[in-house]
């Protein structure tokens, strides 16, 4: 029933058939084409509206050492840059994933001059460069 109407319905709205097997190898195939991830669902359980966990989104990220290159005035937004060709280009902000004792300990490092680098775990970049759906997991202060 929904493959017949959607095919009625706009070409934004395409019909994703089952895809039955290893989950786990399924999501590295996605990853590996591209993908933003997978959704899944419990074979067992039925299609209703609303949150369940019966359903999961896995998404496909990748992690890497980015260096900071300074803060906002509140220090809640860390300004990064990825080695380009040797060159350091600016990628965008973060800021998600710190606590308050992160941002003093690395406000403390910056303003000292000493180099900082972020692990961010990001989707991937946008078009003008700037990091994707990114979060940070971790830092070391040189």
């Amino acid at each position: 029933m929904l493959l017949s109407f959607l095919r009625r319905s706009s070409p934004q709205l395409r019909f994703s058939h089952e895809v039955g097997g290893d989950g786990p190898a399924a999501f590295r195939a996605a990853c590996e084409i591209g993908l933003e991830g997978i959704v899944s669902k419990r074979r067992s359980s039925s299609y209703s509206s609303g949150k369940s966990d019966a359903w999961r989104k896995a998404k496909c990220t990748t992690t890497a050492h980015f260096a900071l290159l300074g803060y906002d005035r509140e220090g809640r937004s860390l300004r990064l840059a990825r080695l380009d060709q040797g060159e350091l280009v600016g990628c965008g902000s973060a800021g998600s994933g710190l606590n308050e004792a992160a941002v003093r300990q690395i406000r403390a490092a910056i303003d000292a001059g000493r180099p900082v680098v972020v692990e961010i775990e990001h989707r991937d970049f946008t078009p003008d460069g700037e990091l994707r759906h990114h979060v940070i997991r971790g830092w070391e202060i040189g």
